[in-house]
């Protein structure tokens, strides 16, 4: 909580800042600010990409509800609730990966063209999920995710702040 105001105050203080300075921020300067609130917020680990698309491993994208496909993550809490779309190595079938559990490894690397890499685990009672999400200054998304029991999976979505 006190990240979050400390955080919040900065990003004030650099707005106001920079209109003190003009009366409208550039785009370039709009981009960097938007590029560092979702950086700091996924430092912080309180945020949710909401899946848009789901793109096929043999090409073709599906359209998906964004209220019904997300990835929030809370601290080291993470809840997932995506559709599935594709071969599964097990004696059943699914058709979404659902899941509550712990984010048990974690890795944020910031590129030089200034989007975000995020590579976490998710592991629910014996089961473990791969996420390597890629975060761009705009706040669009790209998710992979895999696992030894499916097809590896690609998303497309957009962050946001958790409420």
């Amino acid at each position: 909580m006190k990240n979050n105001i400390l955080f919040l105050s900065a990003i004030l203080a650099l707005i106001t800042m920079s209109c003190s300075s003009s009366a409208k921020l550039s785009r370039a300067e709009a981009n960097e600010l938007r590029g560092a609130m979702i950086h700091s917020l996924l430092e912080n680990q309180h945020y949710v990409i909401k899946a848009e698309k789901m793109n096929l491993r043999r090409g073709g994208q599906l359209y998906l509800s964004e209220t019904a496909n997300y990835i929030k993550v809370n601290g080291d809490a993470a809840r997932v609730n995506l559709a599935y779309m594709g071969r599964s190595y097990d004696l059943r079938g699914i058709s979404g990966i659902n899941m509550s559990g712990q984010i048990t490894e974690r890795s944020i690397v910031k590129k030089k063209n200034g989007n975000t890499l995020v590579s976490m685990r998710i592991e629910q009672n014996n089961d473990a999920f791969k996420f390597d999400i890629l975060v761009s200054n705009s706040g669009r998304c790209t998710v992979n995710i895999y696992h030894p029991k499916i097809d590896p999976i690609s998303y497309r979505g957009y962050f946001a702040a958790l409420q």
